[in-house]
C-alpha cells in the first residue's frame, strides 16, 4: 500500500506524500491506457478516439512519450493478442504478425531459407534486449528511417497488412513509408501483418551494410540488395563481385 511504513526513502525513513507524488510523477503527457482483448476491440478503440497509438513492444513509442516527441491521448496495447503473432509460409509469401518478436525472426529457420535477407540483418536491429521486447510491426509502423526492418521491406517489395474498422486492406511497402517517422497508416488503423515475397531462384545473394558509431546504435547509413541468377561478370566490378553475399552467383 502506497504510505506503508514498510516502504522506505533513501536513507531509510518512512516515505512520505511528497515522496510518493514524485516517485509517481510521470514523464510523458497524461494518457489513458487500454488493453483490448481481441482485434475488433483495439479497431473500435482507434475508431472513436483520434489522438491514439498503438503500441506492443514499446521500444520506439515509449521514448518518444518519455521526451513528449508523442502525445496521444490514448495508448492502445496490443501486446497481448495472440492472432497477431504468427511467423508461417502462406503461398508464395512469408507472413509475419505485427506482434511478432523481433527476436523470433533470429532463430526461426523458415527465415533463413526463405527471406534471407531479413534474416541477414536482424542482428543490427537494435540490441539483444530490445528484439526481446520489440515486434515486427512496430519497427514497420514507425518508420523509423534507420531501421532496417523497414529497409528490408521496401528492398523486397513486402506487403503491409492493416485493419481499419471492419475492413482489412493491403498496401506496398513503397507506398507505405512516406517519410521518416510518417507513413500511409490511417490514423485509425491497426497494422496486423506484413508479407515478405520468397524469391524462387536457385541462386540467390543477399548483402547488406550500414555505418554505425557502435554496431546495433541507429544507423547513419545503411544499404540492402538481393541478387539472382548468374552475374556476368563482364559487366560488374570485380571488387562488387569479390564480396560474399555474390559467391553464389559469380559464373
Amino acid at each position: 500500500m502506497l504510505g506503508s511504513s514498510s516502504r522506505r526513502g533513501p536513507i531509510g525513513a518512512p516515505l512520505t506524500h511528497n515522496d510518493v507524488e514524485a516517485r509517481h510523477a510521470m514523464k510523458p503527457a497524461p494518457f489513458e491506457y487500454a488493453r483490448p482483448a481481441h482485434l475488433d476491440e483495439a479497431c473500435a478503440l482507434l475508431a472513436v478516439e483520434d489522438d491514439a497509438r498503438v503500441i506492443a513492444g514499446g521500444q520506439t513509442l515509449v521514448p518518444l512519450m518519455a521526451m513528449r516527441l508523442a502525445r496521444p491521448k490514448l495508448v492502445v496495447d496490443i501486446a497481448r493478442l495472440s492472432e497477431l503473432a504468427f511467423l508461417r509460409r502462406e503461398g508464395d509469401d512469408v507472413a509475419i504478425g505485427a506482434t511478432t518478436r523481433q527476436c523470433a525472426l533470429e532463430r526461426d529457420p523458415l527465415i533463413g531459407a526463405a527471406v534471407p535477407l531479413l534474416a541477414k540483418v536482424m542482428p543490427f536491429v537494435g540490441h539483444a534486449a530490445t528484439r526481446a521486447r520489440g515486434t515486427v510491426g512496430g519497427s514497420l509502423a514507425n518508420a523509423d528511417p534507420a531501421a532496417e526492418i523497414a529497409l528490408v521491406a521496401v528492398t523486397l517489395g513486402a506487403t503491409l497488412v492493416y485493419r481499419q474498422g471492419a475492413a482489412s486492406a493491403e498496401i506496398a511497402a513503397d507506398d507505405f513509408f512516406l517519410g521518416p517517422m510518417t507513413t500511409a497508416l490511417p490514423a485509425s488503423g491497426c497494422l496486423t501483418a506484413v508479407r515478405f515475397p520468397v524469391w524462387r531462384d536457385a541462386r540467390i545473394g543477399v548483402g547488406f551494410h550500414e555505418v554505425s558509431a557502435r554496431r546495433s546504435d541507429f544507423a547513419f547509413a545503411s544499404a540492402a540488395a538481393l541478387a539472382r541468377g548468374r552475374v556476368p561478370s563482364h559487366i560488374v566490378n570485380p571488387e562488387v563481385l569479390s564480396h560474399p553475399a555474390f559467391a553464389e552467383l559469380k559464373a
